[in-house]
């Protein structure tokens, strides 16, 4: 609608520069002419401000917004969103790491798999990890993980979005948050899940191989 506003102001421009005498014409069109190349070029839209910014291990920033019941991931609209909640010291978590790398790539187009590391509980051996010691993590445990992975000190709200949706635990490992093809949370989950729920939930929501 921008766009042909515009156009449709420029054509009255000029046209009201033709019925202009030759020398008016010679005169204003050093004025003119600008300004329809303005209104016929200007049609970019301005950026979105999402409610809030993360950054992966991998450096990929990914904004985030949140809605009533659910979030939108910036890049990943019409994907399911896997969103899971872990602690790098749980063996319940890695056991989870197996399944979703086979998830991933079971569904490279539908499916959005995303954990965010929050196990600083103040218990002993259970530090809050830094973006670099999460990107050796990502490399070494269970083989590699090849979904996205976000550190602590780079989840900026994300944590709360989730254990708002969800009234998850805040020192609870892992949980997992599932969200359809439209951003709105569909299940969620506290403990372990396995291939076999996970993969019915997600042919249940529209996935695809």
């Amino acid at each position: 609608m921008l766009f042909t506003t515009r156009i449709l102001s420029s054509l009255i421009i000029v046209l009201a520069l033709n019925m202009c005498t030759v020398s008016q014409s010679k005169s204003n069109s050093a004025v003119i002419i600008p300004a329809v190349n303005y209104l016929l070029s200007d049609t970019t839209p301005p950026p979105h401000n999402y409610d809030t910014t993360i950054t992966t291990t991998s450096g990929d920033k990914i904004g985030v917004d949140k809605l009533a019941n659910g979030l939108i991931f910036e890049g990943h609209k019409g994907q399911i969103i896997l969103l899971e909640y872990f602690a790098t010291w749980c063996p319940h978590c890695q056991d989870m790491i197996p399944i979703y790398n086979r998830l991933k790539n079971q569904y490279p187009n539908d499916v959005f798999i995303i954990a965010i590391e929050d196990g600083a509980d103040g218990k002993p051996g259970h530090p809050q990890r830094d973006n670099a010691y999460m990107q050796a993590y990502v490399k070494q445990m269970r083989g590699g993980i090849q979904y996205s992975v976000v550190a602590t000190e780079n989840y900026a709200n994300l944590r709360s979005y989730f254990l708002q949706l969800t009234g998850h635990p805040r020192y609870a490992y892992p949980g997992l948050l599932i969200l359809n093809k439209n951003g709105n949370m569909s299940d969620y989950h506290l403990g372990e899940v396995s291939y076999a729920e996970l993969n019915a939930i997600i042919q249940n929501l529209g996935g695809s191989n």
